[in-house]
């Protein structure tokens, strides 16, 4: 099984860390208070999933490594 793909839309995010409290060693927010993948494996994969799906902002896009399904936010 491939990692997810995990893109932010860093012109939507809000940095109100709720994808870093989630998933803390898969989010971090950077010096330009944006959310930013630190490490795409970093929690495991529901936990990745749930953050993203958190986002209050839906900034954070998520797809499966082997399909490329987007699986957050919905489409």
């Amino acid at each position: 099984m491939r990692p997810l793909r995990i893109v932010v839309d860093r012109d939507t995010c809000a940095a109100c860390d709720i994808c870093r409290e989630i998933a803390p060693n898969t989010f971090e927010i950077d010096g330009d208070a944006k959310a930013h993948v630190k490490d795409p494996q970093g929690d495991p994969r529901d936990v990745i999933i749930k953050a993203a799906d958190n986002c209050p902002m839906e900034a954070v896009a998520v797809f499966d490594g082997d399909s490329g399904e987007q699986l957050v936010p919905k489409v």
